[in-house]
């Protein structure tokens, strides 16, 4: 993700940030994409037209609404629909009021018994009412067929429904891949941006749709209040394909974390490319992933005791 960045002179450097903290997100999306440059420097020029002296003073709290104002209007007359260029520009401005941690830890990962790696995660829940949301970071580091490979992913999540709203998935090794989905209305609209070019689709959006990446294991936290019989919408968004899962069974079962043995409920997804068997505590903690059609296991290293 880049870095804020403003224009050397610019008056809205100091003011705007001080005053506005909450605006940092929208405007981190779009400066450095590139794409308010133009229409702000345009506003500030209307602006400008009525008081000459804008750009040699300080703006104070109401000139800065003002001017705000005036460029949010413009914004949201030329960017309908905005074209996703980060994950941020689906998140609500509020959500850096309230922020609590509900999970994180470290998933050892392996395949056929060998281990492969680590994915380390964190899960928070945001803002207040119909605001809020589940924002997940991980970082996955895993060696396969000797190279290594490491990928960030960043997920968006209503806390209401479990509905994925933005994700973001980003790789520098083996070689450099960004994804980025975005729901508008009925469709999302994902951007893939790989060494071979840029390729766009279109996925539909339902009610309850989820974003689980291939062998992520933390994503699976959203699917821990899907009920037996229940089949959920899941986009994977690596292989650009989207499939239904079906809640098969559900049971209690004694696992082991280390020296711990914990009360867990096994909850069986199907799928066309096969089952994901997952393990939840209590709080509905992700303890264990297994895939038995790749032979991949995901097992948490943080709750070991």
């Amino acid at each position: 993700m880049g870095i804020l960045r403003f224009p050397p002179n610019s008056v809205l450097s100091h003011s705007l940030l001080t005053d506005f903290p909450s605006i940092k997100v929208l405007l981190h999306v779009l400066w450095n994409s590139g794409v308010a440059n133009s229409l702000m420097i345009s506003t500030l020029a209307n602006f400008n037209s009525n008081d000459p002296g804008l750009s040699r003073r300080t703006l104070s709290n109401s000139r800065c609404r003002t001017l705000m104002s005036l460029f949010l209007r413009t914004l949201r007359s030329l960017l309908v629909p905005v074209s996703i260029t980060s994950f941020t520009v689906v998140a609500p401005l509020s959500l850096s009021a309230q922020s609590v941690v509900v999970d994180r830890g470290v998933f050892g990962l392996s395949i056929h018994g060998d281990r492969i790696g680590t994915e380390e995660f964190i899960i928070r829940r945001a803002g207040l009412g119909d605001e809020a949301a589940f924002i997940s970071r991980g970082v996955v580091m895993r060696t396969l067929d000797g190279g290594t490979e490491e990928f960030t992913t960043l997920l968006r999540v209503t806390s209401t429904e479990g509905t994925a709203v933005g994700y973001e998935f980003k790789s520098s090794n083996p070689v450099p891949v960004e994804i980025m989905l975005n729901v508008s209305g009925p469709r999302y609209f994902s951007r893939f941006i790989s060494g071979e070019g840029q390729e766009e689709r279109e996925f539909r959006a339902e009610r309850g749709t989820r974003i689980i990446e291939r062998q992520v294991a933390h994503h699976l936290y959203f699917l821990r209040n899907i009920r037996t019989g229940s089949v959920v919408h899941v986009i994977e968004p690596l292989s650009r394909t989207d499939r239904e899962f079906l809640v098969v069974t559900q049971e209690d079962e004694e696992i082991r974390l280390g020296r711990n043995r914990i009360l867990a409920r096994r909850v069986i997804f199907r799928s066309a490319d096969g089952d994901r068997i997952v393990w939840f505590d209590r709080q509905g903690r992700v303890l264990r992933v297994e895939i038995p059609t790749t032979g991949y296991l995901a097992v948490r290293e943080d709750l070991v005791g």
